[in-house]
């Protein structure tokens, strides 16, 4: 009769291991002025890339009218 193989034992993890969540995966939602630094960033990235495509355009239209 073969003999059974033996079961490893697995590392279990920590009843806690919810509540001890590392920074990293900390919803940035739940951090409000993080949440608000990163919407202020974005809204300026965007207004700077609006603001560079609107200036080409008017190069554009500067060249168009002179033709």
């Amino acid at each position: 009769m073969p003999k059974p193989k033996k079961m490893r034992k697995t590392q279990s993890k920590p009843k806690n291991a919810e509540k001890r969540a590392s920074p990293a995966s900390i919803p940035i939602a739940a951090v409000p002025h993080l949440f608000n630094e990163k919407i202020l960033e974005w809204q300026e990235a965007q207004f700077k890339a609006l603001k560079a495509i609107h200036e080409k355009l008017d190069e554009i239209l500067v060249v168009l009218k002179e033709e």
